[in-house]
């Protein structure tokens, strides 16, 4: 996973001018190679996930060593394999 794209994302939204952000946005991306429409979805719960944190006095902190991808990559094998067994006794029965 590359946590780099998404940090160039939020760089770049951050300096976009502001008489036409989407546009600017969006073909950033395109040239990129990236997906702005994932990329906003992925701030959005970013920002969510960040909120219920602050609610629920949670410590918000930031991966060690800064951009350090294995914390990301552990938290998603975790929860796909949560997935594919809830998927999979379903199939069973």
């Amino acid at each position: 996973i590359e946590l780099n794209a998404f940090v160039a994302y939020q760089r770049e939204r951050e300096a976009i001018s502001d008489s036409a952000p989407a546009r600017q946005l969006f073909n950033w991306c395109r040239e990129a190679g990236l997906n702005a429409r994932g990329l906003e979805h992925a701030l959005l719960l970013r920002d969510r996930i960040g909120a219920v944190c602050r609610r629920l006095g949670l410590p918000w902190v930031e991966a060690e060593p800064a951009g350090n991808p294995e914390p990301v990559l552990r938290a998603l094998t975790r929860g796909f394999f949560g997935q594919v067994s809830i998927f999979s006794s379903g199939l069973r029965g």
